[in-house]
């Protein structure tokens, strides 16, 4: 089995939370500083986790790892459903981004390693997205939209079951994090200022569509939009 599905799930439960996040925060009566406070909470945690675990998939097998991330977050997604004030909110997407953050990039490095078509990979995230953020504005309960990216996560660990076991291969320790990071920091500049500005529009958009009177329903169909055109570029391009 291919790891195209458990990406597909991955973001279908991440996309649906990222989109109502700002609502439910709102909800419970954050100002926009709070809201951008509970998002960055999210993002530090998936910075912190990859970092630290970027590098097991080349100790343990990658295949370890991603299961031990999709378990972690089938937990935290679902912790979601019981946070009622926005310290809880804050700390629970925090815990949902560093349970994040174990799996990514071994799931990354295993499907680039396996030699599919890697665009093809990618593009089945935002097809996830697209089905995560349709589907959650037809659910439109916030409760049960955490239960649904619970679900997707579960599923995704026992899709991980059927991965291939890869074989770890000890690398030269030259390539240190500090050596990578130096040696290609344009790149890694020019990815964290799109993901910046992107994430800048992404916790703020279903605020502003609501103020201009649409309902979570017209949010949830207006993020599938934006997904869908990026499914058919990537494979185009």
């Amino acid at each position: 089995m291919r790891p195209h599905p458990i990406i597909f799930l991955y973001q279908a439960a991440s996309a649906a939370c990222v989109m109502i996040i700002p609502l439910f925060a709102a909800e419970l009566g954050a100002t926009s500083l709070e809201i951008g406070i509970i998002g960055t909470c999210y993002g530090i945690a998936i910075f912190l986790s990859s970092y630290l675990f970027g590098k097991s998939g080349d100790v343990y097998t990658k295949k370890f790892v991603i299961m031990l991330g999709l378990l972690a977050s089938s937990l935290t997604f679902g912790m979601q459903m019981f946070a009622e004030d926005l310290l809880s909110l804050a700390l629970v997407r925090f815990l949902v981004g560093f349970s994040v953050g174990i799996f990514r990039p071994a799931l990354t490095a295993y499907a680039y390693e396996s030699k599919s078509n890697f665009g093809r990979f990618l593009s089945f995230g935002p097809l996830g997205m697209a089905v995560g953020c349709f589907l959650a504005g037809l659910i439109a309960v916030y409760y049960h939209i955490f239960a649904f990216s619970s679900l997707c996560m579960i599923l995704a660990f026992f899709v991980a079951f059927t991965l291939t076991p890869t074989e770890t291969k000890k690398k030269p320790r030259m390539n240190s994090r500090k050596h990578l990071i130096k040696k290609d920091f344009w790149i890694y500049l020019a990815f964290f200022l799109r993901h910046t500005g992107a994430n800048s529009v992404w916790i703020i958009l279903p605020l502003f569509i609501e103020e201009i009177g649409g309902n979570i329903r017209c949010i949830g169909f207006l993020y599938t939009m934006n997904f869908v055109v990026q499914v058919i570029l990537m494979n185009m391009l």
